[in-house]
């Protein structure tokens, strides 16, 4: 009587703490498990046209499969349905869709492009909390993941077209709708890495598939590619380097 007493309280407790914060029951929440995993090194973006850039190389046109995945964590300040900011991209300037890529769409929802269209998760990111997101190309189909959960499966049979334009992270075009909040260590790999659930990591693999992977250490305006490609990342614009324990 006292065991259950004290567990319907608790879920009393629990039920009244959520609404008086307002917490959607609808937002992604990670796991302790992937709390534990949180990044070390990571940049700040906070609207002042910050940016990575990534120099073309023919290696980062792919065709599929391909997984784009990396950490973030979205500030409070994100704006709201006007704003669809991009993560990581290969992105063309005149404004048409980019040859691949993951961002966040108005609602925290990510976002891919294959089908010659946008394609949406249908899960709100909570703001303020690191999560681990991914977006798979399998040939058949696109699936997004948060946190080693996946999501929304849509069928499609290729991406966005090639392009000679360079990979940018933190923003959907040449210095607007840019993103705000901490991006992580990133990978683009050319095989469709995650099919079911999973545990992320910060501890990738740097093996053949790997076509791209940063890891965000403060280098004087340069961020190393570790992958076997070596490519020239680039950061433009005052931004911030955070490390050591993020929590």
């Amino acid at each position: 009587m006292i065991r259950l007493t004290i567990g319907i309280f608790s879920t009393i407790l629990v039920a009244f703490a959520t609404a008086a914060l307002g917490a959607r029951s609808d937002e992604f929440i990670p796991s302790s498990a992937v709390e534990r995993h949180i990044p070390r090194d990571a940049i700040r973006f906070d609207l002042n046209n910050e940016r990575i850039v990534v120099n073309h190389h023919q290696s980062l046109n792919i065709a599929g499969p391909i997984t784009v995945e990396l950490w973030v964590r979205i500030a409070d300040t994100y704006k709201g349905p006007q704003w669809h900011p991009n993560l990581i991209g290969k992105r063309r300037r005149n404004n048409t869709l980019p040859a691949w890529c993951l961002g966040i769409g108005a609602n925290r929802e990510l976002y891919t492009v294959a089908n010659q269209q946008w394609l949406y998760d249908n899960r709100p990111i909570k703001v303020n909390r690191w999560h681990h997101v991914a977006a798979v190309f399998n040939g058949k189909s696109v699936q997004f993941f948060i946190n080693g959960q996946p999501g929304k499966k849509h069928v499609a049979h290729a991406l966005g077209p090639a392009n000679n334009d360079p990979v940018i992270l933190g923003t959907l075009l040449e210095n607007t709708q840019n993103f705000t909040g901490d991006i992580g260590p990133v990978r683009v790999s050319t095989i469709a890495r995650y099919t079911n659930k999973f545990k992320p990591t910060t501890y990738w693999k740097n093996d053949k598939n790997t076509v791209l992977m940063l890891l965000m250490k403060d280098s004087a305006k340069q961020i190393k590619d570790v992958s076997r490609h070596n490519h020239s990342a680039q950061v433009s614009g005052e931004v911030e380097w955070i490390s050591d324990k993020l929590k």
